[in-house]
């Protein structure tokens, strides 16, 4: 929560099928920050640990995307990522 009473999250789908980053205001107000689009920004993010907001940012985890050559062949969709994005 920021200092305004707003709530932060995560989809692990929809949008552009791939997961949204969106904030809640305190009137029940949602909207969508970011809609992963799964071109090296990630994909299907959770909230295991939750986002995390710091210096005005907000942290997160997506299971799917990353550097697909670091992978050792194990999953052609990439390994997953961490995101930041400003709200």
């Amino acid at each position: 929560m920021d200092d305004k009473g707003n709530l932060y999250g995560t989809t692990y789908a929809g949008g552009a099928d791939y997961g949204v980053v969106y904030k809640l205001a305190p009137n029940g107000a949602e909207a969508p920050l970011y809609e992963f689009q799964y071109r090296g920004d990630g994909a299907n993010p959770f909230n295991i640990n939750g986002l995390i907001r710091y210096k005005g940012y907000l942290y997160g985890e997506a299971g799917y995307g990353g550097d697909k050559d670091t992978c050792n062949g194990q999953d052609v969709n990439g390994m997953g990522t961490m995101f930041k994005i400003k709200p």
